[in-house]
């Protein structure tokens, strides 16, 4: 046969060359694996049970590079801090997380968002005004003041305070020092003058942390790095004898 002669020189004790070409070497392999079968019918059946198993290995094998390729790129995409200035970091197993939040509490407020500072601006207000509101309250329902209101011979602790409604408008008046002039604490009532200091020095230490907590929130750099610029182009040159990179 024609490919026996053109591998005669080639093929020494029944092994092949390496200097025999690529085809050649297939066609001679192809000979020999059929010379161990009866006919073409079953060598085709040897091939398929043997090439399928190999092509169905292999196959997941690009699929899994690029799974891995696009699972380490996505690693690598991941930024410590992104382009607007924030940070891309999350604290986790740290001990007694809560309480080191409390211990410095002005920071923690500076830190969290907006929405929660102007949350805690209102309820701050609105609840040392419904606290003071509910002790007026009881100081006049004590002395006595909504049983005689309207008797002219009666003195009472606070005058125009005949109810809830008229205490929580007396505590927002004396917490902000608006003093409208219906409303005031008379000298029968020594419980209510204490009160009245008391509201008055909370009401300025209230103003005075949400006055710094809005000022320093405000004032932080935080979006400065959105509004930095660097030009497109650097420059080359020499300083002090030397060679130095500039851009602005």
């Amino acid at each position: 046969m024609d490919l026996i002669e053109d591998s005669e020189d080639a093929q020494v004790g029944g092994e092949i060359s390496p200097s025999m070409s690529k085809e050649v070497a297939s066609r001679l392999f192809n000979l020999q694996s059929y010379s161990s079968f009866d006919s073409f019918t079953d060598f085709g059946k040897h091939q398929s049970q043997h090439i399928q198993p190999i092509a169905a290995a292999t196959s997941p094998i690009p699929n899994g590079a690029l799974t891995r390729d696009r699972s380490y790129s996505k690693r690598v995409r991941r930024r410590l801090v992104y382009k607007n200035g924030e940070c891309n970091i999350s604290h986790a197993n740290i001990k007694k997380r809560r309480q080191r939040y409390l211990a410095d509490i002005f920071t923690t407020l500076v830190d969290i968002k907006w929405r929660w500072n102007l949350l805690i601006f209102v309820m701050a207000f609105t609840c040392s005004w419904l606290l003071f509101a509910l002790v007026w309250w009881l100081i006049s329902f004590s002395h006595g003041d909504f049983e005689n209101y309207g008797k002219a011979d009666w003195k009472p602790c606070i005058e125009e305070v005949f109810d809830f409604t008229t205490a929580l408008l007396f505590s927002i008046e004396t917490q902000h020092t608006i003093g409208y002039g219906t409303r005031q604490t008379t000298s029968n009532c020594p419980e209510g003058i204490l009160i009245m200091m008391v509201q008055s020095c909370f009401g300025v230490i209230i103003q005075a942390l949400m006055t710094g907590l809005v000022f320093a929130k405000l004032s932080r750099p935080k979006k400065r790095a959105e509004t930095l610029m660097f030009s497109k182009n650097a420059v080359i040159c020499k300083r002090d004898g030397q060679f130095c990179l500039l851009f602005r």
